[in-house]
């Protein structure tokens, strides 16, 4: 018997970087299409007594980016050491579709908080993480890098935010569709382990 088919349900660890992460991706993805907006009005108008707040809003969002990244590293670090509840009662083809579900959103997180991060290194910003400390840069990306990280990353926003509602969806079907208690041993309060 594996270590993951002894699982029954999530930890309270996992847990707690599941919901904290969800928040931080429910608040970044409305804060990115904002940003490009006030940026995209920015250069239109040139007003320059909003370029402090767009500079703020854009912080605020490379800030968020990095700390999911980096919440998502530790995550991810947990599941690979102490493995998720088995999926055998699913149907194969549900199980399938759970798998290929959870990794399409761990790649989408890594590479939207990687292409943002070259984003950033390209303009040769630093990043005053959350007004705490400044963040050098570390690497010279080109004009043609530059387009190529904004691509992916507007890319991979609406992607992720795809992913996001097919993920509630899924959920909710566990909940009403199958009538099991995935959704409720998710919740912060629902069922589960210690750890």
């Amino acid at each position: 018997m594996s270590e993951q088919s002894k699982i029954t349900q999530w930890t309270k660890t996992a847990k707690v970087f599941h919901w904290v992460i969800a928040v931080l991706i429910l608040v970044q993805i409305p804060l990115g299409f904002y940003a490009v907006r006030q940026r995209n009005n920015f250069l239109l108008t040139l007003d320059l007594s909003r370029f402090e707040e767009l500079v703020a809003t854009f912080n605020w969002h490379k800030s968020i980016g990095l700390l999911i990244g980096a919440m998502m590293i530790l995550r991810l670090g947990w599941r690979l050491t102490q493995g998720v509840p088995s999926r055998d009662a699913l149907p194969p083809v549900l199980k399938l579709a759970a798998v290929a579900g959870h990794a399409a959103l761990y790649l989408a997180v890594f590479a939207s908080a990687a292409s943002g991060y070259l984003i950033n290194e390209a303009v040769n910003y630093q990043i005053d993480f959350l007004w705490l400390f400044e963040i050098p840069n570390l690497l010279t990306i080109d004009d043609a890098g530059q387009k190529v990280a904004e691509l992916v990353h507007k890319i991979l926003a609406w992607f992720l935010s795809g992913l996001v509602v097919l993920h509630i969806a899924a959920s909710l079907y566990h909940h009403f569709g199958l009538k099991d208690d995935t959704l409720i041993n998710m919740l912060p309060f629902g069922g589960g382990q210690k750890r």
